[in-house]
């Protein structure tokens, strides 16, 4: 089964495994920023885009689960990014019949790390080696969203 984990944000960190092996875990991030005078809209436009090529891009092997990072509420702008982007992919699941699932950070770390409070560095650096990448190549978005996808199949695992 193919899974997606997303960290949502402006620099969205994405992941793709296959849960039988069949190929590599693919990772990356996405520059979801807006240019000055566009409408805020676009930003949700483009995720929506980028989700739709990682879909159109497996043929007909379709998504099983996708996880993403539970959004933390700091108020402002960054509060509405965050809430657009989870209400953009949750209505991208809902056209494509992809389950969906939410991590909150906390049970993220503990995860990887055995300790909820652990730091960032920690979570990439352990994604660096178990992706075969320096560390200095690999960023916390995707770092983040390499562990969502890994935790999904704990998901699958406990169904």
């Amino acid at each position: 089964m193919l899974i997606v984990g997303i960290d949502p944000g402006t620099k969205c960190g994405w992941a793709l495994i296959d849960t039988v092996g069949a190929t590599p875990p693919f990772t990356g991030v996405w520059d979801l920023a807006i240019d000055r005078g566009d409408s805020p809209g676009w930003r949700f436009l483009k995720f929506d885009s980028k989700l739709e090529a990682i879909a159109t891009s497996l043929g007909d092997r379709r998504i099983g689960l996708l996880v993403y990072e539970a959004q933390h509420h700091r108020g402002g702008s960054a509060t509405q990014v965050a809430l657009g982007l989870v209400a953009t992919l949750q209505a991208w699941c809902a056209r494509r019949g992809v389950e969906h699932h939410s991590v909150h950070t906390s049970t993220l770390k503990k995860f990887v790390t055995g300790k909820g409070n652990a730091e960032k560095e920690l979570l990439i650096a352990r994604a660096a080696t178990d992706l075969h990448r320096d560390i200095g190549q690999i960023t916390s978005d995707e770092a983040d969203a390499y562990w969502l996808a890994r935790y999904g199949e704990q998901i699958l695992e406990g169904s």
